[in-house]
């Protein structure tokens, strides 16, 4: 990806086209798939966030490819900033179902720590039970390790998308009041 976005910085938009030794290369961007996005951002979806006109571009315009592809369009188009207190994060839709939920991991032991410390805060004020903060697994991050992503897949949600249920409470044995 670094190395994509180098070239497309260097090149234009003649850096994402098919074209590495006559063969076809994966995961490019037609040009008038690039330029048909930084229109619909510009002049459809102007005051909406990457990840709600993001979710537009599925929803409604049929066009399926990565969040960070289209974060990565944006940036370079100069529409959107890089704004690292932003998450990255990306969803897999099918048939207009937010089937699974994706996210860049937070790999920097301080703000782990900070995050668990409000947590725990969080916890304390409205009454629950506290949990030990993780100490192995911010020593671990004081290791080091290096950037990484997950993703969470819904096995209620496909099987709503396979058996075409409208709704969750169809396809759940306790639906999410009930737990």
């Amino acid at each position: 990806m670094r190395r994509l976005r180098t070239e497309f910085q260097e090149y234009g938009i003649v850096a994402l086209e098919d074209n590495r030794g006559g063969k076809p290369r994966r995961k490019r961007i037609k040009e008038q798939d690039v330029s048909l996005i930084c229109r619909l951002k510009e002049d459809v979806y102007p005051d909406f966030s990457v990840q709600h006109f993001y979710e537009k571009l599925i929803e409604k315009h049929g066009i399926e490819i990565s969040y960070s592809w289209t974060l990565q369009i944006l940036q370079n188009a100069g529409i959107v900033k890089n704004n690292p207190a932003v998450a990255m994060r990306t969803e897999l839709y099918a048939g207009g179902l937010e089937l699974a939920n994706g996210f860049e991991e937070l790999t920097g032991p301080k703000i782990q720590e900070e995050r668990f410390i409000a947590e725990e805060k969080l916890r304390r004020e409205k009454g629950k039970p506290p949990y030990p903060i993780e100490e192995l697994f911010i020593n671990d991050l004081k290791l080091g390790i290096p950037n990484c992503a997950g993703m969470a897949m819904g096995l209620d949600r496909l099987i709503m998308l396979l058996t075409g249920k409208e709704e969750i409470n169809q396809v759940v044995a306790l639906s999410p009041g009930e737990m």
